[in-house]
């Protein structure tokens, strides 16, 4: 999906650049394959686009085709990936014929940045000792308490008004029943 964005323009070609530097950063059999199918898809956008970090890539993943921790099966995967980008992606164009419907004038490309995305707090990542924390457990179980106990009477109250509410129709239809039933015998009667 992010490959089609990026070959119709929605996102800019950066996105799959990172994306590819990220994967292949600490390479796994998984993370070639996915750099593999994203280079066959956004490939040929990448060539017209920034050829100078496509070949950057493509040298970190020949690097890779002789690497012994990776299976056979990534191994092929890079080779075919090689062969592809020799071809300059021919046999994968970035947008099918036909399927290019907006005018270049009007297309608006999405900007950013994946690494920024990332932004990790790294003071959530720790354990804090709390010294108070039996204080600090007892006042949030009766903040807790509190705040259902008022959910509870507020829901207590609009049930309430709602039942009045049904009462009152079930009457008045009771009370229209029996006017149109009283109507229609004086009818017959005359």
């Amino acid at each position: 999906m992010i490959c089609h964005l990026i070959n119709q323009n929605i996102l800019t070609h950066q996105i799959a650049i990172q994306l590819l530097k990220l994967v292949l950063t600490n390479y796994t059999d998984e993370s070639v394959e996915l750099a593999v199918r994203l280079l066959k898809e956004c490939g040929q956008k990448l060539l017209q686009d920034s050829r100078q970090q496509l070949d950057d890539i493509i040298t970190a993943l020949s690097n890779l085709s002789d690497e012994e921790s990776l299976n056979a099966r990534s191994q092929t995967l890079i080779r075919d990936s090689l062969l592809l980008r020799q071809e300059e992606f021919q046999k994968r164009p970035s947008v099918k014929p036909g399927l290019n419907f907006v005018d270049k004038k009007d297309q608006y490309t999405h900007i950013f940045d994946i690494v920024s995305l990332c932004d990790v707090e790294g003071n959530l990542n720790s354990f804090h000792f709390d010294k108070d924390y039996e204080s600090n457990e007892s006042y949030y179980k009766e903040s807790q308490k509190k705040i259902l106990e008022q959910n509870n009477s507020n829901e207590d109250k609009s049930n309430s008004n709602s039942s009045n509410d049904n009462e009152m129709d079930v009457s008045l239809t009771t009370t229209d029943t029996i006017h149109s039933s009283s109507e229609q015998s004086d009818d017959k009667e005359n």
